[in-house]
């Protein structure tokens, strides 16, 4: 027969262990403000909305930057708390259902964006975004 003691370390193990569905409600991505892409956005206004560039060439006297982000996962903080109540309820066997859902219905979609950019950091233009 198993003593307290081990009782207390598995439900500790439990704690650590489990809530991945709950990190993962919450970490979602924030989608990009699109009124940035405008022409005339400055390169810092672009890159606090969409991130650093992945790409970065010169064409014709301008510089065109690829921006990557996703759309369609932002971060729930209402749904990590109802995992995580679940969770204590279940005694945290409701992670064997709610990380698979986390991973395979609540995925955002990823896209690209070019913007090219005059010589005083200024938006000349920007493509439609394009699914990655």
């Amino acid at each position: 027969m198993k003593s307290p003691f081990h009782w207390v370390v598995i439900l500790l193990c439990s704690l650590g262990l489990s809530s991945c569905s709950v990190i993962m409600a919450m970490s979602g991505e924030k989608e990009p403000d699109m009124k940035y892409l405008e022409q005339g956005t400055s390169r810092e206004e672009v890159e606090s909305q969409f991130g650093s560039p992945v790409e970065s060439a010169k064409q014709n006297g301008h510089v065109v930057d690829t921006y990557e982000y996703e759309i369609g996962d932002p971060p729930d903080s209402r749904r990590g708390m109802a995992h995580l109540a679940i969770d204590f309820y279940s005694f945290f066997l409701y992670e064997f259902f709610a990380t698979p859902l986390e991973l395979f219905k609540f995925v955002g979609e990823d896209y690209k964006v070019k913007i090219t950019y005059d010589v005083n950091g200024k938006v000349v233009s920007s493509s439609k975004p394009i699914p990655d």
